[in-house]
C-alpha cells in the first residue's frame, strides 16, 4: 500500500484496450504527471491512438501467426508462446508498477481464476477491475450471445457469474455500470462517477450540411447488436415522409474513419437498445459537437446514477421514441446546437482524460466517499440489443431449462428479473 500511496505511482493498464479506454486513460495519466504503461495481450484492431508497447507488439505478432486456417498443433504452439510471454510480462509488470487496472475481465492466467490479481495484492500492489459490459452482463440480457439454445445461455451465464465472483475476490475495487452489475455480491464503484475518457481532439463548431441535407452517421461495432437494420428502416421511413437526410453507415472501420465521419456529421445515432446512456461512440460524438441519439430503457435510472452531474438526457430516449427524436434533430438546427452543446459541456467537465485518470487514482487508493458506490441489488433488468419481449423469452427459456438457479442471481435482483416476465411488451 505504501507504494500506491506515493504521490506518483506507476500505473499498468491492460490487457485489453476496449474502445480506446486504456490508451485514453494513459494519456490522462501523463497529463497528471503519472507514468502509465498500456500492454495489450489482445491487441485491438481499430487503430486507437497511443504508443504500442514492446509487449503489445510481440503479442500482436503472435496473434497474426495463429491464423484461423493454421493447423491445430501450430495454433497450440503459438498459444503456448503467448502464455510464456505472458509470464515474462507479468513478472516485469509486477516488479515495476504500483497500480494495475485490468479491463474486460483480462488476466495473465490461462484459466480465469484471477490468481495473478491476488498475487499482485499480496505484494502490495493495488488492483482495479474495469467492467465494460460484455465481460459481466448476464448473457440472457445480451444480444451478443446467440439464443439458439437455452443450455448454451445457461452455460455462459454460469461461467460469467463465476468469473464475476472471482474478479471481486481478486480486485481491490470493481468499477461497473449499475445496469450490468447483477452478478456481483458487494458494492461496486459507479462507473458514472469515474467516467470514460473522451478523445482529445477538439472539434470545429457545427457547420456541416451548409444548406444541404443534414448528415446522419451510424457507426456500429456490431450491426445486429446495435439494431442497425431497424435504424436504417426508420431513416428510410423519415425520408419517405419528407425529412431531408444524408444517411451514412460505417461498420468495422478503423477508429480514424469513425472520427472523420463525426467531423462531417450533423446528427449521430449510436444504437437502438442500450443499457448505458453515453457509450463510447456517443461520447466521441459529443466531443465533436454532434448530438447523438441513444435508445434504451434505462433513462428512468440515469438520474439516480448521475445525480452528481447535470447529465444531458434529451437524446437518451426509449427505443420506440428513437425515430421521432431523429426527426426533431434532423429538422431543427437550433435543437441540434442546444443538445450538442449540453452533451459536449458534460464531456468536457466529466470525461476529459485527465479528470478520468485522477478519479481512477482515487479508486486505486481507496479514497472514495460512500456515494461513489452502488449496490448490485439496484441493477435494473435492461440488457443490450434485445427488445423487452426478447428479454422475457430468454429469461423464460433459461428458467424452464435450468430452474431459477440458472439465472445466477438472488434476492432483489432475482425478483426484478422475474418481474419482467409479467411486463407488457415494450420496444
Amino acid at each position: 500500500m505504501a507504494r500506491v500511496g506515493r504521490e506518483r505511482p506507476r500505473v499498468f493498464l491492460g490487457l485489453a484496450n476496449i474502445a480506446g479506454f486504456a490508451s485514453g486513460v494513459a494519456g490522462g495519466m501523463a497529463a497528471c504527471g503519472v507514468r502509465a504503461t498500456v500492454v495489450e495481450m489482445y491487441p485491438e484492431r481499430y487503430g486507437y491512438p497511443g504508443e504500442r508497447h514492446f509487449f503489445t507488439r510481440c503479442f500482436g505478432a503472435l496473434a497474426r501467426l495463429k491464423g484461423e486456417g493454421s493447423p491445430v498443433v501450430w495454433r497450440w504452439l503459438v498459444e503456448a508462446l503467448v502464455r510464456a510471454l505472458g509470464v515474462v510480462c507479468f513478472a516485469w509488470a509486477a516488479a515495476t508498477h504500483d497500480v494495475f487496472i485490468f479491463s474486460f475481465r483480462s488476466s495473465f492466467c490461462v484459466v480465469r481464476s484471477f490468481a495473478d490479481w491476488r498475487v499482485l495484492r499480496l505484494f502490495g500492489r493495488r488492483v482495479v477491475c474495469m467492467c465494460h459490459g460484455g465481460d459481466v452482463r448476464p448473457p440472457y440480457l445480451d444480444a451478443v450471445h446467440p439464443a439458439d439454445s437455452a443450455q448454451d445461455i445457461i452455460r455462459h451465464t454460469r461461467r460469467m457469474a463465476r468469473a464475476c465472483r472471482a474478479m471481486e475476490r481478486g480486485a481491490d475495487a470493481v468499477i461497473c455500470n449499475p445496469a450490468f452489475a447483477h452478478f456481483f455480491s458487494r458494492p461496486v464503484v459507479n462507473v458514472f462517477r469515474v467516467g470514460i475518457p473522451a478523445p482529445a481532439q477538439t472539434a470545429a463548431p457545427p457547420r456541416r450540411s451548409a444548406g444541404g441535407a443534414p448528415v446522419l452517421v451510424h457507426c456500429p461495432s456490431s450491426m445486429a447488436v446495435k439494431g442497425s437494420a431497424e435504424i436504417a428502416r426508420m431513416v428510410k421511413e423519415l425520408a419517405a415522409e419528407g425529412v431531408s437526410v444524408d444517411y451514412r453507415e460505417l461498420s468495422g472501420v478503423p477508429h480514424a474513419e469513425v472520427l472523420a465521419a463525426l467531423a462531417g456529421a450533423d446528427v449521430a445515432v449510436d444504437q437502438l437498445r442500450s443499457d448505458t446512456p453515453m457509450p463510447g461512440f456517443a461520447t466521441e460524438a459529443a466531443r465533436y459537437g454532434v448530438p447523438c441519439v441513444v435508445g434504451g430503457s434505462v433513462a428512468e435510472w440515469i438520474r439516480r446514477w448521475t445525480a452528481h452531474a447535470a447529465f444531458a438526457l434529451d437524446n437518451v430516449v426509449p427505443p420506440r421514441a428513437v425515430k421521432e427524436r431523429l426527426r426533431v434533430l434532423l429538422t431543427d438546427a437550433e435543437e441540434r446546437r442546444r443538445t450538442a452543446h449540453a452533451a459536449r459541456e458534460f464531456v468536457d467537465r466529466h470525461r476529459r482524460p485527465q479528470v478520468v485518470a485522477e478519479r481512477l487514482l482515487r479508486v486505486a487508493r481507496g479514497e472514495l466517499p460512500p456515494q461513489w458506490y452502488c449496490a448490485p441489488q439496484a441493477a435494473p433488468v435492461a440488457g443490450i440489443g434485445l427488445s423487452r419481449r426478447a428479454v422475457r423469452q430468454r429469461i423464460r427459456a433459461v428458467v424452464d431449462a435450468g430452474g431459477l438457479s440458472a439465472l445466477c442471481v438472488r434476492g432483489p435482483v432475482l425478483g426484478r428479473v422475474l418481474q419482467t416476465l409479467s411486463e407488457d411488451d415494450h420496444a
